[in-house]
This record gives C-alpha cells, sequence and structure tokens, in this order.
C-alpha cells in the first residue's frame, strides 16, 4: 500500500507505541481498531495528511462526551486521520505534546501542528476547525 492511500484511511483507536515505525494496512470507509498493533504516533504524523489526535482519559465525562462526535467525524471525512491516545496509557505523549486539560486534540497537517483544542467541541464546531485546515 503506498504512502498516499494509508494517508486517504480513518484510523479510530487506541494506540500501543513502540520503537518501530508501523502503518498497518487498514480497511477504507470504516473505522480500524489497531489496539493489538504497535504504532508510532510520530510516524502516523509524519505521514502527510490531516491527522487528528485525541488525547482522552477513560474517567473523564467530556471525553466520553467526544466520541461519538470523533467517530462521525472520522466516517465523514475520509481524508482525514483520527486516533485516540489514552493519557493514562501513553504518559511520555502527555509530556511530549504539553497536554494540561482533557479532552485534547491536536490537528496536524502535514506533519505540522496548526491547531490545539481543549474542551469538548460540537460536530458543527469541530467539522469548521477542520475545514479551516483540510
Amino acid at each position: 500500500m503506498s504512502k498516499n492511500s494509508i494517508k486517504k484511511r480513518i484510523i479510530l483507536a487506541t494506540l500501543l507505541f513502540s520503537t518501530t515505525s508501523l502503518v498497518p494496512e487498514l480497511e477504507t470507509g470504516r473505522t480500524n481498531n489497531l489496539k493489538d498493533v504497535r504504532l508510532s504516533l510520530d510516524a502516523i504524523i509524519s505521514q502527510g495528511g490531516v491527522v487528528l489526535i485525541d488525547f482522552f482519559a477513560d474517567w473523564c465525562a467530556p471525553c466520553r462526551n467526544m466520541n461519538p462526535v470523533l467517530t462521525r467525524i472520522a466516517h465523514k471525512n475520509g481524508q482525514i486521520v483520527v486516533i485516540k491516545v489514552n493519557i493514562e496509557d501513553h504518559p511520555a505523549s502527555v509530556e511530549k505534546y504539553n497536554i494540561r486539560g482533557l479532552p485534547t486534540l491536536l490537528l496536524f497537517k502535514n506533519g505540522i501542528l496548526v491547531e490545539r483544542i481543549s474542551g469538548y467541541r460540537s460536530e458543527k464546531e469541530l467539522q469548521e476547525i477542520l475545514n479551516t485546515h483540510s
């Protein structure tokens, strides 16, 4: 699978990090659960395109409320990669990306951070932000 086709796939997953850069084969038109696959967050960001990362915790009510919003966003925007990162499982990423509140969404375009979104956002608000950068 080429890098361009990978960018067009939808990812909605809890990441398990490793030192290797592995981007698996993904199915088009559905969310893919990658909890059993070891991925590098930096590898996904560096693939280019638009990547939305949701930093969340299971105990965070606004984070849980974002789940259906992010699922709809992922399905509606086939060019975007949506990734969920549980802060309790990945404290190094919390520090690296300076996450101070939950939920925090980071939007990358072509490997560059273009937007930091803190707190719950409606689907309409989030889509407007994405439209600005897509």
